[in-house]
């Protein structure tokens, strides 16, 4: 996963993993079809820069970037609006 300051201010590190797994990971041990995995790719991070644009206009949320002012002294809640970009890939070995 490739993505911009606006995914990681705004969603935490588990619910990145909980999406992409959810989204990505197949369920079976077949591996997905290049095309089904592209799809659940593309799914997945239209679902994850929804959920970062959702939280960054969110102003009770204590997103990542709002913990980590509060962590320096800063008394801060609520998302951060920014640029949200996300980009995921999957390496498969032939």
């Amino acid at each position: 996963m490739l993505a911009t300051d606006g995914i990681f201010d705004n969603v935490p590190d588990s619910l990145l993993v909980d999406e992409i797994s959810a989204k990505v990971s197949s369920p079976d041990l077949v591996a997905p079809s290049h095309d089904e995995l592209t799809a659940r790719l593309q799914q997945c991070a239209n679902s994850i820069a929804l959920i970062a644009r959702k939280l960054s206009q969110d102003p009770d949320f204590l997103s990542p970037f709002a913990q980590n002012a509060r962590a320096n002294g800063f008394r801060m809640s609520g998302g951060k609006e920014d640029d949200i970009t996300v980009l995921l890939a999957a390496v498969r070995i032939s």
